[in-house]
């Protein structure tokens, strides 16, 4: 997405790009902008999810903190407003089968028809997670068999699990009220970590049976945050983490050690 501003008419767009060469080339997938509005009211977009070249998502926030779905059924050529929550949409994921689950604080949505209706997804207490009690889902990943996992705090770290899609939950993992998930990835069926409190991996190697949290990633220099946001591992053994502040960390050995990246060396340490 690319945000332009116009300081003589205190107005700000948001623009949807798309490539097709690997990302050497940009260009606008539509002719208007899918968000324009003064600066003071400008809604916050946090992330975004297409189920097939049609159908895709955007979700946020509203500038009064109301949570906001957008949605585009030709591409991204256009978009609409649709449902609305009292609380901010911080995710999206979306699947054929899966249908579409946006995510936050105190709230989680999903549709089966392409967003023309949307229902909880989650029953919170029969999960054990009490009405009234804060919570946040913090990401979601979904793999082609059914199985797929939420990663909550409530108010400590939950790992949640499906294998159906998301029709029905179950707690796979509880942690302590010290321990915050950030993110989730899913290497495959049987391979998934989170980001923990500080420098904790939490993984599993038995899709989720069991949980193992290890000291590994890399400790906050003075002045950095202590907050790792975005994980990505791959099969191969190579991964990446990301610091609160923009600060980007590598693995070749599916994170057992971790090397800061510079921007002007990707491939080594500042």
């Amino acid at each position: 997405m690319r945000l332009v501003g116009d300081p003589t008419l205190h107005q700000t767009s948001i623009h949807l790009l798309d490539t097709v060469d690997g990302g050497r080339h940009w260009n606008e997938v539509g002719k208007k902008p899918i968000v324009k509005s003064i600066e003071e009211s400008h809604p916050y977009l946090a992330a975004m999810a297409f189920m097939d070249e049609l159908n895709g998502w955007i979700v946020g926030a509203e500038p009064n903190q109301n949570g906001l779905i957008l949605q585009t059924h030709d591409g991204g050529k256009t978009f609409e407003r649709v449902t609305r929550a009292s609380a901010i949409f911080r995710g999206v994921a979306a699947g054929p089968k899966s249908g579409v689950l946006v995510f936050g604080d105190g709230s989680v949505l999903r549709s089966v028809d392409r967003g023309k209706h949307w229902e909880p997804a989650v029953n919170l207490e029969q999960l054990g997670i009490h009405p009234g009690t804060w919570f946040s889902i913090e990401a979601a990943k979904f793999i082609r068999d059914g199985h797929g996992w939420l990663a909550v705090n409530a108010p400590g770290g939950t790992i949640l699990a499906t294998s159906d899609f998301g029709q029905s939950w179950q707690v796979q993992s509880e942690e302590n009220d010290v321990m915050l998930f950030y993110d989730l990835w899913v290497v495959d069926a049987n391979r998934l970590c989170a980001l923990g409190g500080g420098t904790v991996l939490f993984c599993s190697a038995d899709g989720g049976s069991t949980w193992n949290s290890t000291d590994v990633l890399p400790k906050a220099a003075a002045g950095q945050s202590i907050v790792f946001e975005k994980i990505v591992l791959l099969p191969s053994g190579r991964g990446w983490v990301v610091r609160d502040g923009g600060y980007l960390y590598r693995t070749t050995d599916g994170g057992r050690a971790w090397k800061e990246v510079s921007p002007n060396n990707p491939g080594g340490t500042t």
